[in-house]
């Protein structure tokens, strides 16, 4: 079994419906050779900061979901592993876009990936595989 060790992670936080500025908050994370830091924000959702937000997908550093700043270095969450900063890390959302806690708001950077243009979003469709080819 590995060795775990603690790692202090300073999470910048901000939610603009109750915040007025952005604040820090320090969470001890257990961690070993193997542990993420998507799994450390995992670990916080679940035992330390159940309103901890944060986005993730396929956790093979593929979609770039998990995107945020790591010691002011934009890294992915999914490839930043704890054992490489011993002497503690600092997470933020990445610049330059409206946040939530480590959430940035794209404002419809995703929305061609989710809709074909000129399709009718009111009505629901079985998908076929036919009607994939024009996404």
């Amino acid at each position: 079994m590995a060795e775990m060790k603690n790692l202090k992670i300073e999470v910048v936080r901000y939610n603009p419906e109750v915040d007025t500025a952005p604040h820090s908050a320090f969470y001890e994370v257990p961690y070993d050779a193997t542990t993420s830091l998507l799994d450390a924000l995992g670990y916080i959702k679940d035992n330390l900061a159940p309103d901890l937000s944060y986005r993730w997908s396929c956790r093979m550093a593929i979609c770039g979901s998990c995107g945020m700043m790591v010691n002011n270095v934009p890294k992915l969450a999914c490839k930043t592993f704890l054992r490489d900063y011993t002497d503690g890390m600092k997470v933020e959302a990445l610049a330059n876009f409206p946040i939530d806690t480590l959430i940035t708001r794209s404002g419809g950077r995703y929305d061609p990936l989710h809709r074909k243009s000129g399709s009718d979003q009111t009505v629901h469709h079985r998908q076929l595989p036919h009607r994939g080819s024009g996404y």
